[in-house]
């Protein structure tokens, strides 16, 4: 038994590993303004979203709209949904997207203001509350979300999508490392067992 332990730990870390992975990472620039997503899971990314909330008091970060029509800022423009008002939505989002495995998404030319709960405010620096998630949908539907730090939106950053945190949860590999190394211990035993 004391030799067949170390390789069933392996096989466990192997299997704890295996669920960590990184599938992408989204690397922003101050205020959310600009953006690049890594897309590392091995399937095609189709759509990214950050969704900022209205949930938290004066300083709520919202982003302002702009005019419709052509020549509106952001590229590739985003769909806009959940309104705060006429001029600043709580969710910006790029779908149709066709971003492959080790491919990037950038984006640039948006614009972050505040939401004083009435209307959005450009003279208050927004505030994160830790609340906000950006999400990255694949083309069999599964989606991954990571969510930004708490603190003000004038930040550089990186947010990691990681393989455990990613729905509908398709079976890790890792389990099956693990249910092997159990499966092993099990006659092992058994054949201990059965010798004395």
């Amino acid at each position: 038994m004391t030799r067949t332990l170390p390789f069933c730990m392996l096989l466990l870390c192997a299997a704890a590993a295996a669920q960590a992975a990184t599938i992408g990472t989204f690397d922003f620039g101050r205020f959310v303004q600009s953006g690049t997503v890594t897309n590392l899971s091995g399937q095609v990314m189709t759509g990214f979203e950050i969704n900022l909330t209205m949930d938290h008091g004066d300083d709520t970060p919202i982003w302002e709209r702009p005019a419709p029509g052509p020549g509106k800022p952001g590229a590739p423009a985003a769909g806009f949904s959940l309104f705060g008002d006429a001029d600043g939505a709580f969710v910006a989002a790029w779908t149709g997207l066709a971003v492959g495995d080790g491919d990037r998404f950038s984006y640039s030319g948006m614009d972050i203001g505040t939401w004083n709960g009435f209307a959005t405010d450009e003279s208050r620096v927004p505030i994160f509350d830790g609340s906000e998630w950006a999400t990255v949908t694949f083309a069999d539907g599964s989606v991954a979300v990571a969510q930004f730090t708490a603190g003000t939106a004038d930040r550089t950053g990186t947010l990691v999508f990681d393989a455990d945190r990613i729905a509908p949860m398709p079976l890790p590999a890792g389990i099956w490392l693990l249910a092997g190394a159990l499966g092993l211990l099990a006659v092992i035993r058994r054949k201990r067992g059965g010798a004395a």
